[in-house]
């Protein structure tokens, strides 16, 4: 029988989640249609999608559309972080439904030094993942709920270099807060 120590355990899941993914910066090109009528060549990248309430900003309950909390400095950093490594990142909310609820967000975002993301309610085929409080990851295809941290749970965006597990990630269930 193989014993690793938890020395070694712990370095094979850093090296793991510091890996560098493939690159997000192929592009495709798609057609599409101007108000006019004609016909335009389009450019679509894969894209990050963010959730707002809960992730990028802490939440405590609606409050309306001219509150959005506190940054939550972790995923300020990733953020950043994507951008400055030419990754598009878009902010993905249900606030985004209602026009008068994307201002507010725009107006956030300067406040807290990032730029004029695109701010979507809505996935696409081109979102390569969402990063959500609420999301629950599923094994693809099958139904079946990923429990544990693995290699198939793990971000196709790179993490940051200096993540820290208890603090920055969870790798199981101890990390959680009680």
């Amino acid at each position: 029988m193989n014993f690793i120590t938890l020395s070694s355990f712990l370095d094979k899941i850093r090296s793991t989640l510091t890996r560098t993914p493939a690159p997000l910066n192929s592009n495709e090109k798609l057609l599409d249609t101007t108000e006019r009528g004609e016909t335009v060549e389009k450019i679509e990248r894969p894209w990050i999608g963010v959730d707002l309430d809960g992730t990028l900003a802490t939440f405590h309950g609606w409050r309306g559309f001219d509150h959005i909390g506190k940054p939550v400095p972790v995923m300020i950093a990733r953020v950043k972080q994507w951008l400055e490594d030419d990754y598009q990142v878009k902010i993905v909310t249900a606030r985004a439904n209602f026009k008068e609820g994307i201002p507010p967000i725009q107006t956030w975002l300067a406040k807290h030094r990032l730029p004029d993301l695109e701010v979507v309610s809505n996935k696409d085929f081109n979102m390569i993942e969402l990063w959500d409080d609420r999301a629950i990851q599923v094994l693809p295809n099958s139904g079946k709920v990923i429990l544990r941290p693995s290699i198939i749970g793990r971000p196709s965006a790179p993490l940051l270099n200096n993540e820290i597990p208890g603090k920055t990630c969870v790798l199981d269930s101890s990390d959680l807060p009680k």
